[in-house]
């Protein structure tokens, strides 16, 4: 199962910011997609059901916010040049 990482929709600067936080799932999206998009027409595993109204910080004011639309909650797939070492070549 790839680690999927979460991102939402900032409600105080508008910009996305990272959870800081990956979930595992078997059946997830290949691209960046909402979870209301993902989970339209399927249960929403409970792993996703936990990030929903979950506290995030905003990068920009610093302050916390809670994002409670689900459109505006994004799985992001695992990127396999996001982790590549800077020593490989």
């Amino acid at each position: 199962m790839p680690p999927y990482e979460i991102f939402v929709q900032c409600t105080e600067c508008g910009d996305e910011h990272p959870m800081r936080v990956k979930i595992f799932l078997e059946a997830g999206p290949e691209q960046k997609q909402s979870i209301a998009e993902t989970f339209r027409d399927r249960i929403m595993p409970p792993q996703v059901s936990a990030i929903q109204r979950h506290n995030s910080l905003c990068l920009k004011t610093g302050k916390s916010f809670v994002q409670d639309n689900d459109d505006l909650i994004f799985l992001v797939p695992p990127s396999p040049n996001r982790f590549r070492s800077i020593y490989s070549s």
